[in-house]
């Protein structure tokens, strides 16, 4: 029962856009009109949480994601299904901007190729 319920909120996140008529932010708190410009501005009603779902859909199952900082690893950590051992490289601890630099060199060197 659970991973059939984590699999509909997988879904409801890689669907989820601020253009909905039904769009309610995860957090109730007073940035309905900073979402409401940011469409303004950008155009686009693309969530972090539905571009990720894109991507992972989209690139080669033996493929390496690195990142780090801000909220990309607990989106990532929230819908990325990796398809394949040792693709996934996610630093967590100190939020530092940068390791994706240091850390695809150490995931190219450990892949030996």
């Amino acid at each position: 029962i659970a991973k059939d319920e984590w699999q509909k909120e997988l879904v409801r996140l890689s669907q989820t856009n601020y253009k909905n008529k039904g769009y309610r932010p995860e957090i109730a708190d007073d940035n309905v009109s900073a979402v409401k410009q940011y469409y303004k501005d950008m155009g686009s009603c693309l969530t972090q949480t539905r571009v990720l779902s894109i991507i992972n859909q989209n690139i080669a199952k033996d493929a390496v994601v690195v990142g780090s900082a801000g909220s990309l690893p607990g989106d990532m950590q929230r819908v990325w299904c990796a398809h394949e051992p040792e693709t996934y490289n996610m630093e967590y601890g100190y939020s530092c901007m940068g390791y994706e630099i240091a850390g695809s060199l150490g995931v190219k060197l450990a892949a030996g190729e």
